[in-house]
C-alpha cells in the first residue's frame, strides 16, 4: 500500500546559503554563491513504497506513478542479475523536463564539489534524479542505469560515505569496468551501440582499452561485458564482481573466475569483434552524392536535419556543449547561414531534443520550437525578409516534433502534457 504525503518546498531542494548570491540559469556550480535561478516555486509530494520513495511536483503525478511501477519491476530483476539486494532505501526525484532538472539546487548544500550535480550527474549516493525527455524508452533506460549504479556502488564500496571513501582508496576499477557494466544491464544491444563499437574496434580507437574514458569507456566496456556473457554466460558476472571486491583488484576477478588475465581477455575481445566487423567493412562505402558540410566540426553534434519541400534548402542544428545554432544551407549557391543561436557552452548533461524544426509547404518559411528559461517558444523565420516572429507555447511541457499540413492551414505538434505524450492540432487560419 502506498501513501502520498504533500509537503512544501523540500528543505534539501531549496537550501540557500550565506555570502554572495549568484544567479546562473545554466545550472553550473558557482564558487562565489550557492543559488541557481529557479523560475517557479515547486511544491513537492512523494509516494512511499516498501523500499523506495518517488518525489514529484506539479503535473508530475502520472510520471511519478510510471516511475514507481517500473522501479518495482526492475529493482527485483537487477538485484537478481547481480545476486545482491540493495540495503538502503532509494529515493527517486522526478523532473517533468530537462530544464527543470537543470534548475535544481541539489548538491549546493555540500562543500564537496563532487556532490554538485546541477545538470552534471544524476546520482548522489542513494538519491536518483530523473528527467523526462518525452521518450519513455530513454526514461526507462535512465531508471535501469540508476538502479544498477546505486547497486554496484553499494556492492563494491559499501553503503555509507565513510565506507565509500575507505573502499575506493583500496579498489581501483578502470572507467570501462563499472560504466560498461551499467550500460550492459540498462541498455539492450542495438544498432547504435553496435555502430559505436564497430567504429572503435575497426579504427583502432579501442586498442588501449584500459585507458578509455567517457563515451568510449562506456561503449567498449558494454561490448566487453557482452563478450564475457556470450562466451561464459551472464551468471558468471556476479562471481567476477565478488572476487574483485574480495581481492580489491579487477584483474583477480577475471583470472580466478575465468582462468584468463585481463590482458589476454582484452585481446580475445578485440579479435572477436574485429573478425565480426572486418568482412562487412570491406563492402562498405560512402554515398556518391557530395557533402553539405565540407569540414564538419568534430566538437559539434549535428542533428535535426530537415530538407525543404522544393529540395533547395537544408535546415539543421548544431550543438556544442549546450550552445545550439540553427543553420540553413542553400543547395543552389552552396552557402549556409546561421539564423538562430542560444545557450552557453558548459560541461553538463545536454538536452539535444531542442530545437525542433519544420518547413512550411512553400519552402519560404522555417518554423522551430525552442525552450528558453523554462518556457517553450515557437518561432517563424521568413527566408525572404530574414525576420523571426516568436510566440509562447503555454500549454505544453515539451514539444517532441512539429509539422505543417500540406495546405499550410494547420500545425501539428507531438507534445507532452502532464507527463503524457499526445498529438495536438493548431488551426493557423483561426489564430
Amino acid at each position: 500500500m502506498r501513501s502520498i504525503v504533500r509537503i512544501g518546498l523540500l528543505l534539501f531542494l531549496t537550501l540557500s546559503s550565506t555570502g554572495l548570491f549568484a544567479q546562473f540559469y545554466n545550472g553550473m556550480q558557482m564558487n562565489f554563491g550557492k543559488n541557481r535561478v529557479q523560475y517557479n516555486n515547486r511544491y513537492w509530494k512523494y509516494y512511499r513504497f516498501d523500499r523506495f520513495d518517488v518525489y514529484s511536483y506539479e503535473n508530475g503525478t502520472d510520471l511519478s506513478l510510471y516511475v514507481a511501477d517500473f522501479v518495482e519491476k526492475e529493482l527485483a530483476l537487477i538485484e537478481r542479475f547481480f545476486d545482491y539486494d540493495i540495503e538502503r532505501r532509494m529515493i527517486f526525484l522526478t523532473y517533468n523536463k530537462h530544464s527543470d532538472f537543470r534548475q535544481s539546487n541539489i548538491g549546493l548544500v555540500s562543500e564537496a564539489e563532487e556532490y554538485n550535480i546541477g545538470g552534471t550527474t544524476r546520482i548522489i549516493q542513494n538519491k536518483v534524479f530523473l528527467y523526462f525527455d518525452g521518450d519513455h524508452m530513454n526514461f526507462e533506460r535512465q531508471i535501469r542505469a540508476a538502479i544498477a549504479q546505486v547497486l554496484l556502488t553499494e556492492m563494491m564500496y559499501g553503503k555509507g560515505v565513510k565506507d565509500n571513501v575507505r573502499s575506493s582508496t583500496m579498489i581501483n576499477l578502470p572507467e570501462w569496468y563499472l560504466e560498461g557494466l551499467i550500460s550492459f544491464v540498462s541498455n539492450p544491444w542495438n544498432y547504435e551501440l553496435e555502430n559505436r563499437v564497430k567504429d572503435g574496434i575497426v579504427s583502432g580507437k579501442y586498442s588501449k582499452f584500459v585507458n578509455l574514458q567517457d563515451d568510449d569507456a562506456r561503449y567498449a566496456g558494454h561490448s566487453f561485458w557482452k563478450y564475457v556473457a556470450d562466451l561464459y554466460g551472464v551468471s558468471i558476472i556476479p562471481q567476477i564482481l565478488y572476487i574483485t571486491k574480495i581481492n580489491k583488484n579487477a584483474e583477480s576477478g577475471f583470472q580466478y573466475v575465468l582462468g584468463s588475465k585481463l590482458k589476454e581477455l582484452s585481446i580475445d575481445w578485440s579479435s572477436y569483434y574485429l573478425g565480426m566487423y572486418a568482412a562487412t567493412e570491406e563492402n562498405a562505402g560512402l554515398p556518391d552524392q557530395g557533402k553539405i558540410l565540407k569540414k564538419p566540426n568534430k566538437r559539434r553534434v549535428y542533428q535535426n536535419i530537415k530538407i525543404s519541400p522544393d529540395g533547395r534548402m537544408v535546415a539543421y542544428v548544431t550543438n556544442q556543449k549546450g550552445q545550439y545554432k540553427i543553420w540553413i544551407h542553400d543547395e543552389a549557391t552552396d552557402k549556409q547561414k546561421r539564423i538562430y543561436k542560444r545557450g552557453t557552452k558548459l560541461d553538463q548533461i545536454h538536452d539535444y531534443s531542442f530545437p525542433e524544426l519544420a518547413w512550411h509547404p512553400s519552402s519560404e518559411i522555417l518554423g522551430f520550437v525552442t525552450e528558453e528559461k523554462g518556457e517553450l517558444k515557437f518561432h517563424i523565420y521568413n527566408l525572404e525578409t530574414r525576420k523571426i516572429n516568436t510566440r509562447n507555447l503555454l500549454n505544453f511541457e515539451k514539444v517532441l516534433d512539429l509539422s505543417f499540413s500540406p495546405d499550410a492551414r494547420k500545425l501539428v505538434f507531438s507534445a507532452v502534457v502532464d507527463g503524457q505524450t499526445d498529438i495536438w492540432v493548431f488551426d493557423i487560419a483561426a489564430s
